[in-house]
């Protein structure tokens, strides 16, 4: 009785476990999903062909990022971009062209954006489709012209999974696990567990 008891308390511990886990990954997905605005500075300074590139905030991100590539830019469905030059003089073009189509910019879907003498583009929402998960390159065209200097190049920009997507898969594994008990007294408690803590993950994420 005592060994049923035991391994009953084990199971019950490895679905909590796994559990606070998932609550782990989705908040930081929550606290990045905070829709963030992203500023990629395109130095347009070098003696290359290829800019170079700063972008502002340097953490967050889908998956959270401690410190962003700028070349290969982690996003969340919804998050926000903007390109800006720095030139030599506050003279310059900016050209930025999408491959794959996944900005929003009031309603439409822009194939580009352009600003010139080192002013921001528009604001570009990265769409909320999980259908464009993944990396996309896009193009960069900048003129410096006051010396007359081209720069291109093909950075990317990476689209991560949102939190509802992560409870998603929360929810499916949680009933694998739970459904994985072959003692009954232990898959009806595991489940139990698994649904008590769905419905505070889902709380939580819907919480303004």
């Amino acid at each position: 009785m005592s060994r049923q008891l035991s391994l009953r308390t084990i199971g019950t511990r490895c679905v909590v476990f796994a559990i606070e886990l998932a609550v782990f990954g989705i908040l930081l997905a929550s606290s990045a999903q905070a829709q963030t605005n992203w500023i990629i500075s395109v130095d347009a300074t070098g003696s290359g062909r290829k800019p170079t590139y700063h972008v502002a905030p340097t953490i967050g991100g889908c998956p959270f990022q401690l410190h962003q590539d700028p070349q290969n830019l982690h996003v969340c469905p919804g998050d926000k971009v903007q390109w800006q030059v720095i030139s030599t003089k506050k003279k310059s073009e900016l050209y930025i062209d999408q491959v794959d189509t996944i900005f929003d910019q009031s309603g439409a879907s822009p194939k580009g954006f352009h600003a010139s003498d080192d002013q921001p583009t528009d604001s570009a929402q990265i769409k909320s489709n999980s259908s464009l998960v993944g990396g996309h390159e896009y193009s960069v065209s900048a003129v410096d012209k006051d010396t007359n200097r081209l720069y291109v190049d093909d950075p990317k920009i990476i689209i991560g999974r949102g939190p509802t997507d992560i409870l998603e898969d929360i929810q499916k594994l949680c009933g694998q696990l739970a459904s994985s008990f072959k003692d009954e007294a232990k898959a009806k408690e595991a489940k139990k567990t698994c649904e008590d803590a769905e419905q505070k993950l889902n709380k939580l994420l819907h919480e303004k």
